[in-house]
């Protein structure tokens, strides 16, 4: 095999992969941006302020009770 032979296949190799990069990239950006306008709040779409959050008190567990 020639010298130029294998830096052309290695650059469609770099190309392919560049290619395929970009696409995930492309397909999670689009699918954040999806779902985040399909579940969000009306007032998280028009606010740009990072807001802090804080559990008080869990209620997604029931307190299991002694016998």
């Amino acid at each position: 095999m020639k010298k130029s032979e294998n830096m052309i296949g290695r650059i469609l190799g770099i190309a392919v992969m560049g290619t395929m990069v970009g696409f995930a990239v492309g397909v999670s950006h689009a699918s954040f941006k999806h779902y985040y306008r399909k579940f969000a709040d009306e007032e998280d779409l028009l606010s740009t302020e990072v807001i802090e959050v804080s559990v008080v008190e869990d209620k997604t567990k029931k307190p299991r009770g002694k016998k």
